[in-house]
């Protein structure tokens, strides 16, 4: 059976997705802002990695504002966990 890059892409971010969900039940981790934390790094990741080396499409170049949002939220949950414990 040949798959096809959107079949690809689609099954690998439902196996990354499904993973991070037992891991994180395995380890008893049942905070949703590490969860979606983590999807939209599976997300980033996963996008890089099955783009086609030869293609830049115009979408492509608009992600790094999409990254540096995500950035922004991180920075924004760890302070908020930190503060948490601190304070």
């Amino acid at each position: 059976m040949d798959l096809t890059r959107a079949q690809r892409f689609a099954y690998t971010l439902t196996l990354l997705v499904f993973f991070t969900t037992l891991t994180m039940v395995l380890l008893n981790v049942y905070a949703i802002d590490v969860f979606l934390v983590l999807l939209v790094s599976e997300f980033l990741i996963v996008i890089e990695l099955t783009r086609p080396l030869f293609l830049a499409a115009v979408w492509r170049k608009n992600l790094r504002f999409f990254i540096v949002f995500w950035v922004i939220v991180v920075v924004i949950i760890v302070y908020f966990r930190i503060r948490a414990i601190y304070y």
